[in-house]
């Protein structure tokens, strides 16, 4: 399982870091049963990475954002979606898979 994590914007202070927003991993199998998984990940890594204290976008607010900009879910989106999904969001920190 691959990942990349994408920083973009200014990072204006130090001490204030941006908000990460995780989504969900592509499923390579391309097999609808194993779907699951790659929202499983995204969902323990959000979990994950605000315990260590990390400023994380609520899967909600994700879905929210997949809602308006008419993102079905389960949809592997193009790296210029997941850039306007940050974007609406306000992440500055895009966590793929």
């Amino acid at each position: 399982m691959a990942a990349a994590l994408f920083v973009f914007g200014t990072l204006a202070q130090a001490q204030e870091r941006a908000p990460i927003l995780v989504l969900p991993f592509e499923n390579k199998t391309r097999e609808a049963d194993y779907h699951w998984v790659g929202e499983a990940c995204a969902l323990f890594l959000s979990d994950l990475l605000a315990q260590m204290g990390e400023p994380v976008v609520s899967p909600d607010d994700r879905r929210a954002v997949y809602e308006q900009l008419r993102l079905p879910e389960g949809l592997v989106v193009t790296r210029a979606s997941a850039l306007l999904v940050a974007e609406q969001l306000g992440a500055e920190r895009l966590l793929v898979g």
